[in-house]
């Protein structure tokens, strides 16, 4: 799977290959949303401290089932809807394909088909796909369920009524602004049960397991991934460091 910082470089490429075609069409002040402003709680998908649901005791007790460290907004970009530009970015004009602009040739689709071509995009639908192939089927394995039946049961001990820890989410309103004392002991107790029960280490298991056989199944189109991947990648990085 790709890192959220290869995301964040091949995105910078085609934003610097978008601006340098559209200076050269005369929009000297074009610029793109700003970049990293507002990471995720993980590296990726897969990768990720709440794949399992709430594990950290010290979150659980300080924030509830909320993000310790909200993401900032980043700044949006200027505004596009000016008919020159969107014709110059798009390489089209209402429902036809424009393939001049005051003289000059455009590239094909416009500045898009251009960065797409010149640097491409980061496919993540395979691994994507079978991240979430092994995350649904793990659940179903007699392992997991047995061990999400014990955390049922220590959470039922505790005045909860939940069968899996997807049910917590039912018990605690996210809208509010901050987390109830209600919440802060319902996350409370769903993580000590996940560890008096071991559930993330039975789960994690599990579906490191069914990985592993995906990984097998599917090996030639995953190498094929990630050949492209670091195809894109290398691009970008050349890109990046021509504009700096």
């Amino acid at each position: 799977m790709t890192s959220y910082a290869d995301e964040i470089a091949v995105q910078q490429a085609r934003d610097n290959a978008e601006i340098a075609c559209m200076r050269r069409f005369g929009f000297a002040n074009w610029r793109t949303e700003d970049l990293g402003t507002a990471p995720p709680l993980a590296d990726n998908a897969s990768n990720m401290p709440r794949r399992y649901g709430l594990t950290d005791l010290a979150e659980a007790k300080e924030y509830g089932y909320r993000p310790p460290h909200p993401g900032r907004e980043s700044t949006p970009p200027p505004e596009r809807d000016a008919a020159d530009a969107v014709t110059v970015l798009q390489g089209r004009q209402g429902d036809s394909d424009v393939t001049s602009f005051k003289g000059e040739a455009l590239p094909e689709g416009g500045c898009t088909g251009e960065v797409n071509r010149k640097v491409g995009t980061l496919d993540a639908n395979l691994v994507e796909r079978l991240s979430g192939e092994s995350f649904e089927r793990s659940q179903e394995t007699a392992a997991v369920k047995a061990v999400m039946g014990q955390w049922s049961q220590c959470m039922k001990d505790r005045g909860h009524q939940v069968n899996t820890i997807w049910d917590t989410d039912k018990l605690h309103s996210p809208a509010a602004g901050t987390a109830s004392s209600e919440e802060i002991k319902l996350a409370t107790d769903d993580v000590e049960c996940k560890t008096t029960t071991g559930l993330v280490k039975v789960w994690f298991d599990e579906e490191a397991a069914i990985q592993k056989q995906l990984i097998k199944d599917n090996k030639s189109s995953l190498d094929g991934a990630r050949s492209r991947r670091n195809s894109t990648l290398s691009t970008a990085s050349a890109i990046n460091a021509d504009t700096r």
